[in-house]
């Protein structure tokens, strides 16, 4: 049987679609189920136990190391935790997608760890860039008054 939404399979005798969320209902005479939209409020989904607004993918969860990737990959911008905060965040980033991939599917997340990433990597090459023309200005005043004298 396949959702008529989603074009998921289901299992025979679903009531919903572990996918979308839509519900499953048998039509009058054809004997094949075929599915519907749900309700106007909040569905109920059994699969997972959780309840689900209507609209809203009924997908797998979210990746702890995803998450701090991304709320780190933020805070090294801002003055809290500026070169603390891009390590953590390229780390995290780097064991969530080592996570999502060898879950195969039961994790999401994928893009909160990219983004993570590349907002840790940026401030990580712009640090880079700042210190390097740091090092070379006070080499270039050093080198400048050593020939002064």
């Amino acid at each position: 049987m396949q959702c008529q939404t989603c074009a998921a399979l289901l299992e025979s005798g679903a009531q919903f679609c572990p996918f979308c969320g839509t519900r499953v209902v048998a039509r009058p005479g054809a004997g094949a189920p075929t599915t519907t939209l749900p309700p106007a409020g909040p569905a109920y989904q059994p699969a997972d136990q959780q309840w689900i607004a209507p609209g809203q993918p009924a997908g797998p969860p979210n990746s702890t190391a995803a998450v701090v990737s991304l709320i780190f990959g933020i805070l090294c911008w801002l003055p809290v935790l500026p070169l603390v905060g891009a390590i953590v965040a390229v780390i995290a980033g780097h064991m969530a997608r080592t996570q999502i991939r060898a879950a195969n599917g039961a994790l999401g997340g994928e893009g909160m760890a990219k983004i993570g990433m590349v907002l840790g990597y940026v401030h990580l090459a712009l640090v880079g860039l700042l210190l390097c023309g740091l090092v070379g200005f006070f080499l270039l005043a050093l080198f400048a008054g050593a020939t002064e004298r």
